[in-house]
C-alpha cells in the first residue's frame, strides 16, 4: 500500500477514534448519553467503517471509488506533494 493510502486513513480515522474514546468515556458514566449522543457515535463510526471499505476496494477496483463519491481519487502536484 502507498504511504499516502495510509496517512489518508489515519487523518480520516484519527478524528473518529477520538469521538469513539469520548462517547465510550461517557458510556462509562464519566458523562451521561443520551440517544442523540449515541446515535451520533454510530453514525461517526460507521462512517468510518465505510470509508476504509470503499478505499481498500478501490485499491483493486478503481470504479469502487464512485462508492465514495467520483472514481479517480486525487493527485498532489507541486508545493502540496509531500
Amino acid at each position: 500500500m502507498e504511504n499516502h493510502f495510509i496517512l489518508s486513513l489515519i487523518r480520516t480515522f484519527v478524528p473518529k477514534l477520538v469521538a469513539a474514546i469520548l462517547g465510550g468515556l461517557a458510556a462509562i458514566g464519566i458523562v451521561g448519553l443520551d440517544e442523540a449522543e449515541w446515535v451520533l457515535l454510530f453514525v461517526g463510526l460507521a462512517e468510518a467503517a465505510y470509508y476504509a471499505l470503499f478505499r481498500a476496494l478501490e485499491h483493486k477496483w478503481p470504479w469502487m471509488g464512485w462508492f465514495l463519491g467520483h472514481s479517480s481519487k486525487p493527485t498532489y502536484t507541486g508545493e502540496h506533494r509531500s
